[in-house]
């Protein structure tokens, strides 16, 4: 009956528990920046509804959407708030500027594209409906 261990099934062991620690990790940086990209474009659509309630109070509001930020304005005019995109996240838009009017509808039908870390999203705003809704595509 033996009772030790040898160098070379320690050696194996550890080999194994380190490969599967490696692949742990990794998935879990993956999930990590997905879930940053998704809290974004969340935040994202929770200010444009923002912008869209205040249309409703004051009469009209806009978000100017740039390279490295947003703001939001109500009336067009004062800016209320800006903010910064996260490191690692790019958005683009194919409008620069989103008005909405007093009932709440834009002035354009747009999509805003949300990319990082192997993640994108689209949040597409419809002129007719005025319908603020969130797509993943990968």
């Amino acid at each position: 009956m033996r009772k030790a261990i040898s160098l070379i099934e320690t050696l194996t062991i550890l080999l194994i528990v380190s490969i599967l620690a490696l692949v742990a990790v990794s998935s879990i940086i993956k999930w990590s920046g997905s879930l940053k990209v998704k809290n974004f474009a969340e935040k994202l659509i929770m200010d444009l509804q923002k912008a869209r309630s205040f249309a409703y109070k004051i009469g009209e509001s806009k978000v100017v959407i740039g390279t490295s930020s947003y703001e939001i304005y109500a009336p067009t005019t004062k800016k209320l708030w800006e903010e910064k995109f996260p490191e690692g996240i790019s958005v683009y838009s194919g409008e620069s500027e989103i008005v909405f009017k007093r009932n709440g509808l834009p002035n354009v039908n747009t999509t805003i594209e949300i990319e990082g870390y192997e993640t994108k999203y689209n949040i597409v705003i419809s002129k007719i409906s005025g319908r603020i809704k969130l797509e993943k595509l990968k």
